[in-house]
């Protein structure tokens, strides 16, 4: 009988496998932990990259670069010039001619021929109210005043009768006076139906509204099948040639303005400047916000339409004021920068800026009056 020596099994026994499990699954989270360590590594190479850490002569935060010599660069001196100071007012573009159409009669809406925004032309039929009360009326009217005349006639006969008799003394005088009484009175009911005539003719034009101006329809306050009143608005034109802007002035700036003052307006909606000439000014103050309404009339008021904003700038004199050309501006992130010419070389500088004015620009600090500035750098801008 043969013995067979087999060496220890140093494994321990797992018999469900766990084991394996927990060590595949660390091998997964080793793999997936070095690969995300990797990536992260290659993102913020690249963020250094772009923000300039590996490239050479790199600015650091809070310094300027070194100064540079100035090779056939363009200067021009830092200039102290007086320039207009303004006062911006903001205010809303008006039609100078608004007009509500209200009835003058109280009648059914038969029709309304217009909505809001429809052009319309003086003259044009508007609204059609219920006319067959007024129609009526005119009727009677008119049969008066045919009854009126006949007597009247029949008197003036009557009467020129008599006074042939009287003239051959066969009627007496009494008798022609009772008729020229009786004619006279004949005649005065005569005039009194024609000036019913008329006014009934009267009440039955406003049975149809027309236009009083060439305009635009802004809105329409009623509906047909409703009932007109005298004082209620049915419909709401304006003048589109006729455009202007109103504005709130506060008291400190109204005595630099006077009537026929030219004035600039921006209307923002346009991205355009608009000439006017002030035409009114209203002499109250609100005593609220102590302003006054003033009134510019606009001498174009094409594309202009009421409500829109508007922005006046009234002149109040005029003020000194450093300026160098916009050419001579670097613009770097929120800094703005200059390269100022000194001993031969250029000195870079951060300033603070202000107000533009076509191709120069206001300093407000960083610059004194005098430096030269480079206008004609060779590096971008």
């Amino acid at each position: 009988m043969r013995t067979t020596n087999r060496s220890p099994d140093c494994r321990f026994p797992d018999p469900s496998g766990r084991i394996a499990g927990a060590m595949s699954n660390l091998r997964k989270t080793i793999t997936t932990s070095a690969t995300a360590l990797v990536a992260t590594a290659i993102v913020v190479a690249a963020m250094l990259w772009l923000s300039g850490c590996f490239r050479r002569g790199r600015i650091e935060p809070g310094r300027l670069p070194p100064p540079r010599p100035a090779a056939a660069a363009a200067t021009v001196p830092v200039q102290r010039v007086s320039r207009p100071q303004m006062a911006e007012v903001v205010g809303s573009i008006e039609a100078e001619q608004r007009t509500t159409i209200s009835p003058r009669i109280m009648a059914h809406i038969v029709d309304i021929r217009v909505r809001s925004g429809d052009r319309v032309k003086k003259g044009d039929l508007l609204v059609e109210l219920d006319d067959r009360d007024l129609s009526a009326r005119l009727g009677q009217a008119r049969q008066s005043l045919r009854a009126s005349e006949a007597t009247r006639d029949l008197a003036k006969i009557e009467l020129d009768r008599l006074q042939q008799l009287a003239e051959r003394k066969v009627a007496s005088e009494s008798e022609v006076d009772q008729w020229r009484a009786r004619h006279a009175a004949a005649a005065a009911d005569v005039l009194r139906a024609q000036q019913a005539v008329s006014e009934a003719e009267v009440l039955l034009s406003h049975a149809r509204i027309v236009s009083p101006i060439d305009g635009i329809v802004i809105d329409r306050h009623a509906e047909p099948g409703d009932q007109a009143e005298t004082g209620r608005a049915l419909l709401t034109l304006y003048d589109p040639s006729r455009m202007r802007m109103e504005a709130a002035v506060r008291e400190a700036y109204i005595g630099r303005l006077k009537i026929g003052q030219p004035i600039t307006v921006f209307v923002d909606a346009l991205g355009q400047h608009r000439t006017g000439t002030v035409d009114q000014i209203v002499p109250a103050a609100d005593p609220a916000s102590r302003s006054f309404i003033v009134k510019v009339r606009l001498a174009d008021s094409t594309g202009l339409y009421p409500g829109m904003f508007a922005r006046m700038r009234i002149p109040l004199g005029e003020e000194p004021r450093l300026e160098i050309p916009t050419a001579a501006v670097r613009q770097v992130g929120q800094l703005a920068l200059v390269d100022v010419l000194a001993d031969g070389r250029a000195h870079r500088r951060a300033v603070r800026l202000g107000r533009i004015d076509g191709d120069r620009v206001e300093v407000l600090a960083g610059l004194q009056e005098g430096e030269a500035v480079v206008v004609d750098n060779s590096g971008p801008r």
